[in-house]
């Protein structure tokens, strides 16, 4: 049986190959100039920092130590702390403080243009390639199939997909990896993440009970101050040092005054009661005036009266020798009249002066109850005072005190270690990440060789045209006659 290819020697192969240098030249040349072109002006170098943190057996998950004991022990420690951890050590917040404090979304300066020619080259194909990245992105931007981001979202994106955290197997390491397309500047940046995570949990573990306690401190010395002026106004004012002397000298006024109104009240109760007698007595025909009453001895009353009776008298004796409406008996009685009207005169003047001297002694005694009732209002309003102040200065110490145990608890807990420890700090690497440049040269030339010589297979399994001789006899199955020129 027949094969079904022919035989090929070398000198076959050797003559494919000759036969398709061009091909083979073009392919592995454009392969390496675009390899060259890759690795120089679009493939970016990438500077990978890492950094390793250990997470201890912690307090932040135990009770806070009290002021009068230890701090209690805490044991075991699970997988699920390192990955919180981890989720700390990457969130979003982290970052963006990070990029706010370090300024890392503040355009810095240009680099340099090389001096070299080689380098100028790299420079310029470097600047295309950016341009023709940024046109892309605008015109993605443009169509609305990307949204435009800030600068500061930049690099939050940047940082988000450089940064990789991961928990290292069978242990409470986790390491932390940045990759950045700069060899100088990632560790410091790593560095500054390091340290703001380690404040930050800090701040998520920390008790909020001192801050809490030093701002009510701080409010109830205010309220207490305010309260300790407006007592010390209110007693300058009022003068409470003689408050209580005021009081029993306002009670002694009151009880005298209470007594004169009495006295005042039965003197005008006998002048109008005289008066009334008197009125009664004028309106009947022939007024007895003794019914008025008695007046002191020597008093004016009593003297009217006296002559008033020796007017009567002598009218009684002139009546029993004269007409009644003789002249002596008509000067009696005219006598008698005036008499009467002086006596009434002087009795309603009387009555007016009881009743002007009840009237004051009531307004007196109304008065000083209304200073009495006012200084037991001051007296209760500057006890209420006092009281509020004692209050107040109860609360301030009280709060002062819960503060200060507050703060020595923070103190006693910022002496004993953090229950994450950094075990390796990340440096400025001196080598790119990843497969050097001249490796994936070598292996794209490599690549190269065997798609040409895959090509030339195809090509030569394709390609029925005959080269040689031993091609024409082999096609036409006839011997061959002669042969000009060809193959030696």
């Amino acid at each position: 049986m027949d094969p079904i290819l022919p035989p090929v020697s070398p000198r076959d192969i050797g003559l494919i190959l000759y036969r398709r240098r061009w091909a083979i030249s073009l392919l592995l040349a454009g392969s390496l100039l675009g390899a060259l072109v890759y690795l120089l002006a679009v493939r970016e170098d990438i500077y990978a920092v890492s950094a390793r943190l250990l997470v201890k057996i912690g307090r932040e998950q135990a009770p806070p130590a009290s002021v009068m004991g230890s701090s209690p022990q805490v044991v075991g420690y699970r997988t699920t702390e390192v990955n919180s951890e981890i989720e700390i050590f990457q969130s979003a917040q982290l970052l963006l403080q990070l990029i706010d404090e370090m300024g890392l979304d503040k355009p810095g300066p240009p680099p340099p243009v090389p001096a070299g020619l080689f380098p100028r080259f790299k420079y310029e194909a470097k600047r295309v390639v950016q341009f023709a990245k940024d046109w892309e992105e605008n015109v993605l931007i443009s169509a609305g199939l990307r949204p435009r981001l800030t600068q500061r979202e930049k690099v939050l994106a940047t940082l988000q997909q450089g940064l990789m955290v991961k928990a290292a197997k069978d242990s409470n390491v986790f390491v932390a990896v940045l990759s950045t397309p700069y060899r100088q500047g990632g560790a410091q940046v790593l560095n500054g993440l390091l340290d703001r995570y380690l404040r930050f949990r800090q701040q998520l573990y920390a008790d909020g009970d001192l801050g809490f306690f030093q701002g009510e401190v701080a409010s109830s010395l205010d309220d207490l101050r305010a309260a300790e002026l407006q007592l010390q106004d209110f007693e300058n004012t009022h003068d409470i040092s003689l408050l209580a002397k005021q009081e029993e000298t306002l009670i002694d006024q009151i009880a005298h005054e209470h007594s004169r109104l009495h006295d005042a009240e039965l003197v005008q109760a006998a002048a109008a009661l005289r008066v009334q007698r008197l009125d009664a007595e004028l309106r009947k025909p022939d007024p007895n005036l003794g019914a008025i009453g008695d007046f002191p001895r020597d008093s004016f009353q009593q003297n009217v009266l006296d002559q008033l009776a020796g007017l009567q008298r002598e009218r009684a004796k002139l009546l029993l020798v004269e007409l009644d409406n003789s002249d002596l008996v008509q000067n009696n009685r005219k006598q008698f009249q005036a008499l009467v009207a002086m006596l009434a005169a002087n009795l309603r003047s009387s009555l007016a002066d009881a009743d002007a001297l009840l009237g004051g002694v009531r307004t007196t005694a109304t008065r000083l109850e209304t200073e009495l009732h006012e200084q037991h209002a001051a007296t209760e309003q500057w006890t209420a005072l006092k009281r509020h102040v004692s209050d107040l200065e109860g609360s301030y110490m009280a709060y002062r005190k819960k503060f200060t145990e507050a703060k020595a608890e923070g103190d006693m807990e910022r002496q004993q270690l953090s229950n994450v420890a950094i075990v390796e700090r990340p440096v400025d690497p001196i080598q790119p990440a990843g497969i050097h440049k001249t490796t994936l040269l070598e292996i794209t030339m490599l690549v190269a060789l065997f798609a040409a010589l895959a090509w030339v297979a195809i090509a030569e399994f394709f390609d029925h045209r005959a080269y040689t001789a031993a091609d024409l006899e082999r096609e036409t199955g006839a011997p061959l006659l002669v042969e000009i020129g060809g193959w030696q």
